[in-house]
């Protein structure tokens, strides 16, 4: 159910070409939206024609999640916190040159993220605000907002020339 799940996410996020809500609530209305354009198409004979949309974000899903399996690792400690997987999809999206070199730059960030987290518990004002901040909205996963955030975080501090 888990991956049933991630792949909505990803399929909403690709059709919408930009991040949303992906909460439960917000997905249900994404079915509910594509059948209710397949249902209306097929009334008046334009069924494919319709869900065209739908299939091709499905493709471009499955492409860029093929390119993806070859740089990440059988599970995959990166993918352990499912809720950074569709930041880490439009990063990889957004910028594929840098698809070959993502996950050991991934590898990187996330000790950087852990290294800021060890510093705040003994010197607070001597942390990295922003990498605190990344993780602190690693907490609301399916918020628009909280994957625009840590996207243009990873942006920022990955691959910077």
């Amino acid at each position: 159910m888990q991956d049933f799940n991630l792949a909505a996410k990803l399929l909403l996020i690709e059709y919408r070409n930009g991040f949303a809500d992906t909460k439960a609530k917000d997905l249900d209305h994404f079915v509910t939206e594509a059948d209710k354009i397949e249902e209306a198409a097929r009334t008046k004979g334009k069924r494919e024609e319709a869900v065209k949309p739908f299939r091709d974000a499905e493709a471009r899903v499955l492409r860029m999640l093929e390119k993806l399996s070859k740089q990440f690792k059988q599970r995959d400690p990166l993918l352990s916190a499912q809720g950074n997987i569709p930041v880490y999809y439009w990063f990889a999206h957004e910028l594929p040159q840098h698809v070959g070199s993502l996950r050991g730059a991934l590898v990187r960030f996330s000790a950087n993220v852990k290294e800021a987290l060890k510093v705040s518990k003994t010197d607070p004002d001597d942390a990295d605000a922003e990498l605190l901040s990344f993780y602190t909205m690693g907490r609301t996963t399916n918020d628009k907002r909280s994957l625009q955030g840590r996207y243009d975080i990873l942006r920022k501090r990955l691959f910077r020339n």
